[in-house]
Formats: C-alpha cells, structure tokens, sequence
C-alpha cells in the first residue's frame, strides 16, 4: 500500500536520523523506493518540503552532498560563537558572536569534531595572533566553504573581510543565502571555483578538507598566504597529521596552534618564509 505523505515524510526523517550513514539524494530515493510503493519523484516531492520546513538540509563535505537532519537549536562551537537557527531567540552576552544558519544548514552545527575545532582554530588565531580588529587589511579565505560557516565566523570574530570558494552549486547558494542571514553581505563574497582562480593574496586562508587535497595546496598556500599569515587546516586525522607537517616543512611554515578531538585534528601554520 502507498504510504501518505505525512508518512513518507516522517519515513524520510527516520530514515536520515536513524542511520549512521550517510544519504545522499539518489541514495535516499534508491533506499526508501525498494521499501515503500513511491516513486522517485513522491521522495523528491516530500524531502523538498522538509527541506522547505527546516527538518532534514543538504550538508557539504569533502566533494559529496548529504541530506541530514538539520540543526535544532542553539549550538556553542566555542567560548565566544554560538551557533542559531534563523528562526530561534537568542540572548547573547556580551562577549558571544551569534552566528545564525538558515533551515536546511546542518554542516558546522557543532556535531562534526572537524567543524568544532576550526571554530576553536579561528577564535584562537583572531584572538591571540593576527587580528586586532581595526586593520581594514586583515581578509580571509576559506577553500571549500562549504555553507559559509566557518567563512562567517573568522568574520564576526575579527576578519574585516573574506571570500569563499567552492564547486558544489548547493554550498555555494547555501552559504550566499547565509551570508545575506549574518548581514555581512558588504564584507564576505562567495565565489564558485577553485583556489587555482584565485589571485591575491590573504593573511588568513582557512582549508577544512582532506589530506591529499591539503598536501596538493602547498604550492598555492605557498604563493598566496601574506609573509607572516597563516593557514589553518581541519579535516585530518591525528594520524594524518604529522605527514601534512612534513609536506609544508619547517623552512616555511612554522606550527604555532593544533588541536586533536576522537580521531580528528586541527592545526595552524605560520609563513616563516
């Protein structure tokens, strides 16, 4: 018997949130179609609308798109950001950066170990190292923004401007509309591309991705991080890290901050040379 929408609505969510694995839209369809007497187009149907209804949103991570339950409230990536729908209260305090995400925005809620130590990464470098607030030079970029968050929070917590990159037409429309949300239009622009499409040069690049693409960047961090600036790399393992040292070198590059958390890592290099 064909399931009502209401009940292939709430089979979709149970589906996502019930499962440690990750769903991508034709996963989804394939998964739900051979237990229930849909179609595709029923599946596309219902998923849109809990889309459109804030309860499941596509996340970016390391080349794919994923639906995933979305984030549900309030969340402290670190002492000064939280994190906050677009549609919660919030009453900060005075030292607190409220960051809010559009319904649908699940990467960078503070679940994902990578997401939480970047955050903790930015706070530390525009508090104790290069930023001071009051140089209209200090900019950022960040490789594979994904939907802006970590992009927006060197922003609030210090950048006075920044560019995002990336090629998934999702996490670019994600983090444009999350930028217009944080009303920082005027001092973030999110661009579809790579970092080979960039030309100037930043005193702060931040790159949560994967070892090989992290090790393939040296050349380019290289060139385009200003004398002194600094790189920040998530998206490693603790095992990883110690290979990604060796790539960048300490002729260089210089470590000056890391972090681990489970089987994750974060650290921070400085241009010495």
């Amino acid at each position: 018997m064909k399931p009502s929408q209401e009940s292939l609505e709430a089979f979709i969510i149970d589906t996502i949130d019930g499962s440690d694995r990750k769903w991508t839209q034709v996963a989804l369809e394939n998964g739900i179609c051979s237990k229930n007497e849909v179609s595709r187009r029923d599946v596309r149907r219902a998923a849109r609308k809990l889309i459109d209804l804030g309860h499941i949103g596509y996340v970016y991570e390391y080349g794919s798109t994923y639906l995933t339950k979305s984030i549900g409230g309030p969340v402290r990536l670190t002492d000064r950001l939280v994190l906050v729908p677009y549609n919660r209260s919030y009453a900060k305090t005075r030292k607190e950066a409220v960051l809010r995400l559009l319904p649908g925005v699940s990467f960078g809620d503070g679940s994902h170990p990578t997401t939480r130590l970047a955050g903790k990464g930015i706070e530390y470098i525009t508090r104790h190292l290069i930023f001071d607030g009051d140089d209209e030079d200090m900019a950022v970029l960040d490789i594979g923004t994904g939907t802006g968050v970590l992009l927006i929070a060197a922003v609030l917590l210090g950048a006075q401007t920044g560019v995002g990159i990336d090629i998934d037409p999702c996490s670019i429309h994600e983090a444009r509309q999350n930028v217009i949300l944080n009303q920082l239009s005027d001092r973030i622009t999110i661009r579809k591309g790579t970092a080979a499409d960039i030309d100037a040069a930043f005193p702060l690049i931040i790159a949560n991705l994967r070892l090989p693409t992290l090790t393939t960047l040296r050349p380019w961090i290289a060139e385009h991080l200003t004398p002194g600036g600094l790189v920040l790399f998530s998206g490693i393992r603790s095992s990883e890290r110690q290979r990604l040292l060796n790539r960048y070198g300490r002729k260089h590059f210089e470590a000056v901050w890391a972090a681990e958390e489970l089987t994750w890592a974060t650290v921070a290099l400085k241009r010495t040379g």
